[in-house]
Formats: C-alpha cells, sequence, structure tokens
C-alpha cells in the first residue's frame, strides 16, 4: 500500500509538472545525447563528437525507453517515456528502501522507512525532471540492499560476511551508480569500514 501510495503522488506530479526542458540545461543535454544515442549515433554532444562533458549513466539508460518509442508499438514521445521511466525507478526506490528497513530492523521500520521515501518532496519533484537522481537513488539504495540481504555478524560456523558474489553484485551496480554520479565513489569507501567494523579483523577486511 506505501509503495502505490507513491507511486500515485509522483503519477500526479507528473501530470502537473511535466514539462519539455528547455535552454542549454542538464535536462536538455540528457534528453539530446539519448535520443542520439536511441537513434544509432553513439554518445556524441550536438557538433556530433564525442564528449565527455556529463557522466554517460544517465544518457544511456534514458535512451531504452526512447527508442522502445520510437521504435515499436509503444506511444508516448521521448518526454513521457523519460517520465515513465522516473516513475517506475522512483515506485521501486520506495520498495527497495523498505525492504533495507525489513532486514535490518523489522516490518514496522520497514513501513516507516518506506512511507518517508513515498512521502519525501524532492523525490517526488525529481521525477518530473530529465535528471540523474532519480536513477542514482534507485542504483545507490539497492547497492545497500544487496550488501544487507544476507546477515553480517556471528553465527554457530563462526563469523560471516556477504559472499563474494554478493560483493561482486553491489559493485557491479555501484559502478553503473558511478557511471551516473562519479562522487558516489567516496561513499564505496564505507563498505570495508563497515567490514572493519564488525569483523574486527584487518586481514579479512583487506
Amino acid at each position: 500500500m506505501v509503495v502505490l501510495f507513491g507511486m500515485v503522488l509522483r503519477a500526479a506530479w507528473l501530470v502537473y509538472a511535466l514539462r519539455t526542458p528547455v535552454g542549454a540545461g542538464d535536462s536538455q543535454f540528457y534528453l539530446q545525447t539519448a535520443q542520439r544515442l536511441a537513434d544509432g549515433q553513439g554518445y556524441v554532444g550536438a557538433t556530433g563528437q564525442a564528449t565527455a562533458l556529463w557522466p554517460p549513466g544517465y544518457s544511456f539508460v534514458l535512451a531504452i525507453p526512447i527508442w522502445l518509442v520510437g521504435n515499436t508499438f509503444l506511444p508516448g514521445t521521448v518526454i513521457t517515456a523519460g517520465a515513465v521511466l522516473n516513475l517506475l525507478l522512483g515506485t521501486a526506490t520506495i520498495a527497495i528502501v523498505g525492504m533495507i528497513g525489513r532486514r535490518l530492523l523489522g516490518p514496522v521500520t520497514a513501513i516507516g522507512v518506506a512511507l518517508l521515501v513515498a512521502m519525501f518532496p524532492s523525490l517526488i519533484m525529481f521525477t518530473a525532471a530529465l535528471l540523474s537522481e532519480t536513477l542514482f537513488t534507485f542504483l545507490a539504495t539497492t547497492v545497500v540492499a544487496v550488501l544487507v540481504w544476507h546477515p553480517w555478524g556471528t553465527s554457530a560456523a563462526g563469523f560471516e560476511l556477504p559472499t563474494s558474489r554478493t560483493f561482486v553484485t553491489a559493485g557491479l551496480i555501484a559502478g553503473l551508480a558511478v557511471l551516473v554520479r562519479p562522487t558516489f565513489i567516496p561513499s564505496l569507501l564505507l563498505v570495508p569500514v563497515a567490514i572493519l567494523i564488525t569483523s574486527r579483523d584487518m586481514r579479512r577486511t583487506f
């Protein structure tokens, strides 16, 4: 119910606030580069040359619904395609944060934190903007969800950490998050800190 509530709030905001980006801002850049990717031109700027002006992650993901709208039976425009992408990512983030809360602190906490995310004003607002925030939030919370899916700590078999597969999966998703917003890189240092605090074993942490 909380996830559906958050989805309705975001959909209502889209109906009210969705606009075609104008000017030379981030939204315009993401939209144009995503359109060029969907058209098969590659990740290029306005001059047709390869660019590294913005991180490429959001443009590549945004190109997927734009390509689907332009090459399949799906209706809509490039703007609505991006809006639906943000709506789905934002709604999924509510569920992911709820799962994190449930894994760490139980069902009551899960409902509480999911409700906070569902109603958080800026998360709702960014749903109507073709910007990287909604995708990045989804990826960053997914990294945390993967890492805490299985409990850390002591058991009958001794101290347990997540498996190598878990760390690799979290690392791949974190890599995608870095391609969307490179400022995520320092946050990854929290993972070895958490391992050291939990295990108190420098060798295991390394």
